[in-house]
């Protein structure tokens, strides 16, 4: 709306938008909406999370400040069925929000790239992260594993981005989150990073066994021609990605709360995982369809009874891996 690529058609979303309260729309209010999808803070701290907007009230831009959110009826001596109220969730302009997470409308699929490099041990490398298409902002969870990789910083690239577009509260959980919009024309070029990710490393790995894009905490999405976009990760220079059946270390290991275990196929295949303990009994099992390349099975710890040592096998057409991981506190 700022920036004149899409007006709002409602007054509520004016009210929705303006999240600092001061009765109008600035790029204040979107630095303030920024802080909360990185987790920097929890809650708005000039506005209520809800309004409610009477109804019956005539509001357009220019009035949308003077809304009424409550009614009062004095010696009501009978039923009253025309009270009621329009309620709006300050930050979510584009009614996405579903009572507990982010409610995708678009089914379309948007891509960030990572370049796959060998990383190794006790060194500093800028990892650029790359776009397959001109888009108008991004966000998504950084997701390291701490045993393997440091997050040090960032470079910009295209996108000129600062420590306001990154989140760095969980950061010794391994966990960055990132958000990120152009201002002004959009004229990015997708063979140039974006941005770089910078790193040190603590053991031998590479980019796809350690560094993953996905929705942890801030939901990973693109924004294209004004609409959201579900964003996944792909991960450049396919030489080092083999043409074969591989398996990866769960990521982070150990693992307290979830952990993802990637995987690398050579075709469109069913992949199941199941998962035992050390006494060889079944606890979790899932398959799925999945595309050529590298994807991944999300792990809650809400499957496991209990800490301790497991086994997975991720199985695939007369084929089959298992590896080791374990959950601690």
């Amino acid at each position: 709306h700022l920036l004149g690529i899409k007006k709002f058609d409602s007054p509520y979303k004016y009210i929705a938008a303006d999240v600092n309260n001061s009765n109008t729309v600035t790029a204040s209010d979107i630095l303030a909406i920024r802080k909360l999808i990185l987790g920097s803070i929890v809650k708005f701290k000039k506005a209520n999370c809800w309004e409610y907007v009477d109804v019956t009230q005539q509001l357009n831009k220019n009035n949308f400040y003077t809304y009424r959110n409550e009614l009062k009826y004095n010696n009501l001596s009978s039923s009253v069925d025309n009270a009621d109220f329009y309620v709006i969730k300050r930050g979510d302009i584009n009614d996405n929000y579903n009572g507990q997470s982010l409610m995708m409308r678009n089914a379309t699929k948007s891509y960030v790239e990572l370049e796959n490099i060998d990383l190794e041990k006790g060194k500093e490398y800028s990892i650029p992260v790359y776009s397959d298409e001109n888009i108008e902002g991004l966000q998504f969870t950084i997701d390291f594993d701490v045993n393997d990789v440091i997050f040090t910083g960032f470079e910009p690239g295209q996108a000129k981005v600062d420590e306001s577009n990154f989140g760095l509260q969980s950061i010794d959980k391994g966990i960055v989150t990132f958000s990120w919009n152009i201002f002004g024309d959009n004229d990015l070029d997708v063979k140039k990073p974006l941005f770089y990710i910078k790193i040190s490393t603590l053991n031998n790995t590479s980019v796809v066994q350690s560094i993953d894009i996905n929705s942890k905490v801030t939901t990973a999405i693109a924004v294209k021609d004004g609409e959201d976009h579900r964003l996944f990760v792909k991960y450049r220079n396919d030489d080092k990605i083999t043409d074969r059946f591989e398996v990866y270390q769960n990521m982070p290991n150990p693992f307290n709360a979830s952990t993802v275990i990637k995987f690398n196929i050579p075709e469109n295949e069913k992949v199941a995982l199941d998962i035992y303990d050390l006494n060889g009994k079944l606890i979790y099992t899932e398959s799925k369809d999945f595309e050529k390349g590298i994807n991944s099975f999300k792990i809650s710890n809400s499957s496991f009874s209990s800490n301790g040592v497991y086994y997975y096998t991720i199985k695939v057409a007369g084929d089959a891996i298992t590896k080791k991981m374990i959950l601690i506190d």
